[in-house]
């Protein structure tokens, strides 16, 4: 009995004068995930630029996000009609409050493949670089921009989809 009882007991100091030891924990981690739905952007308006019979090339006409137009550069050109003028206009939807960025075109897109002759650039926006939804979850984009008519230009409608609006979240 006592060999055994030695045995034991040197046993036991030994394992108790090991650093290590061998003991498993358990607990449950809990997961989170909060999906963001997507951005609703809606066109409601296409930007237009109206109906410009210039005198002199190139020309060029303006559209500011709140609206304005302004002709540069045409010579004792006319203007058929200011009141069809508009600036682009965007709905965008989400969650209330949310900051966004708005990027726009930052070079200049061709409207009519034939040489070049009618350039829109210089977009602006209302917001303009980054702006908040509102307590609804709503807010109207506005663009402007200057569409530029060239020597090469010929009468008729011009017409281009390829000019992206984006809008991310910060």
């Amino acid at each position: 009995m006592k060999i055994y009882f030695k045995a034991f007991a040197t046993a036991l100091l030994l394992l108790g004068l090991n650093k290590s030891t061998f003991a498993q924990g358990y607990d449950v981690s809990s997961d989170y995930q909060n999906i963001v739905t997507p951005t609703t952007i809606v066109k409601t308006i296409d930007i237009n630029f109206s109906e410009a019979e210039p005198e002199t090339l190139p020309c060029s006409v303006t559209i500011t996000p709140s609206g304005d137009y302004k002709v540069s550069s045409c010579g004792n050109g006319k203007v058929a009609s200011t009141s069809s003028a508009s600036a682009a206009s965007f709905a965008l939807t989400d969650k209330p409050d949310y900051i966004y960025a708005i990027t726009l075109p930052s070079s200049g897109i061709i409207i009519n493949e034939n040489a070049n002759c009618y350039i829109a650039d210089k977009f602006t926006s209302s917001p303009r670089g980054i702006g908040i939804l509102n307590s609804s979850g709503i807010q109207v984009i506005k663009i402007g921009a200057t569409f530029k008519m060239h020597t090469c230009h010929t009468s008729g409608n011009t017409t281009n989809t390829n000019a992206p609006v984006i809008v991310n979240y910060n």
